[in-house]
């Protein structure tokens, strides 16, 4: 029992960013009661003397493939999954791989809130630095099934370290897990930004990586 108890500590510690490894392992199949993905209930904002309008609405979206980016693009409202292996061409703003996420050429920074009310009410909150994407070798695992013998694959890439809205705790084991919702403020590539808050991870069933976000785009900085 103590040896089996220090086999799963090790294994806590293959990475410094193991959120949601071990999910593949703990969770079972299970028919997902959520029927419909993509972006649902949005509401349209109008403009102001000194803020453009915006859009706010949910997103949900099925991260549960290891071996899958799901690349996401608010103007046309879509996204499509694509392998951690292909170079996908198409027109995308951020991706998501399990609770990973990458932007495209952006910069993220994350606020001290969790509700876009209040949020939208402190524009000082909107000031601070804002990161890139990191180069990563041991954030986005692809490959659990060697994970007993200390032998994870991770997926060399860069993504952002600054979106963290997953915490696995351990112990006990299986872990636990603890959704952080603040919200993480995105500014793109293209000069439009985003507003992101992750909701929950899970499906009406409890099965991991089904991710409910809430969003507001284009996120309403003062016009100029």
């Amino acid at each position: 029992m103590r040896s089996s108890c220090f086999l799963l500590s090790v294994l806590c510690f293959v990475s410094a960013s193991c959120d949601g490894m071990f999910e593949g392992i703990y969770d079972e199949p299970v028919e997902e009661q959520q029927s419909e993905f993509g972006f649902k209930n949005t509401t349209m904002i109008p403009a102001t003397e000194d803020m453009p309008a915006y859009s706010r609405g949910w997103l949900y979206v099925k991260t549960v493939q290891y071996t899958e980016w799901t690349y996401i693009h608010f103007d046309s409202k879509t996204f499509v999954s694509a392998g951690v292996d292909e170079e996908y061409d198409g027109d995308w703003d951020i991706a998501i791989h399990r609770y990973e996420v990458k932007t495209n050429g952006g910069k993220v920074k994350k606020t001290e809130y969790s509700d876009f009310e209040s949020l939208l009410g402190d524009k000082k909150n909107w000031e601070g630095e804002y990161r890139e994407d990191a180069w990563t070798t041991d954030k986005v695992a692809i490959d659990l099934s060697g994970i007993l013998n200390f032998d994870v694959k991770f997926l060399e890439t860069y993504c952002s370290t600054v979106i963290d809205w997953v915490e696995v705790i351990y112990p006990p084991y299986p872990p636990t897990y603890k959704n952080h919702d603040k919200i993480f403020i995105i500014k793109l590539d293209n000069g439009k930004s985003i507003g992101i808050r992750l909701e929950n991870y899970v499906n009406n069933n409890g099965v991991k990586a089904y991710l409910t976000l809430e969003y507001v785009y284009p996120f309403p900085f003062e016009k100029k």
